[in-house]
């Protein structure tokens, strides 16, 4: 059987690593200061309807079991991005669904590389590594 650990109506927030990685160049490129900004995708469900979604994505025709005897977190858990959207225009553009079919896509694929899984999402940032690292650089002195 495939099993679920702890309470399937645990709710979290899953963010793509492509909207993470954008959200990290436009903070440094436009807000290098000593100041958090919350990243997320705004999409809030249960652990057990990602689980079903994770399965039907993969073909899997399974009822997961859930284990309630295994520890259980934090019962809900977001953020709010609402001063990321000001301060440096963040969106999220790929929703949690978009991003399991896509990985499941990718791992089904004959030849996959982690160097061309989605290059064009990061085109519009074309980021000097030396300027990066100053910028990095200043955020530390800072702190």
């Amino acid at each position: 059987p495939y099993m679920v650990w702890g309470n399937p109506d645990v709710v979290r927030d899953f963010t793509h690593s492509v909207d993470m990685a954008r959200a990290c160049f436009d903070v440094v490129e436009h807000y290098a200061v000593c100041d958090p900004i919350n990243i997320a995708s705004g999409n809030l469900v249960s652990i057990g309807g990602r689980v079903d979604l994770i399965l039907k994505s993969a073909g899997h025709n399974v009822t997961p079991e859930d284990d309630g005897s295994k520890p259980v977190t934090i019962q809900y858990r977001a953020l709010d991005t609402t001063k990321a959207k000001e301060v440096i225009g963040y969106e999220p553009t790929i929703s949690f669904e978009d991003g399991i079919q896509e990985t499941v896509n990718w791992i089904r694929a004959p030849t996959r590389s982690c160097l061309t899984y989605r290059p064009q999402t990061l085109s519009n940032h074309q980021i000097d590594p030396i300027r990066l690292l100053q910028h990095c650089t200043k955020i530390r002195l800072r702190l």
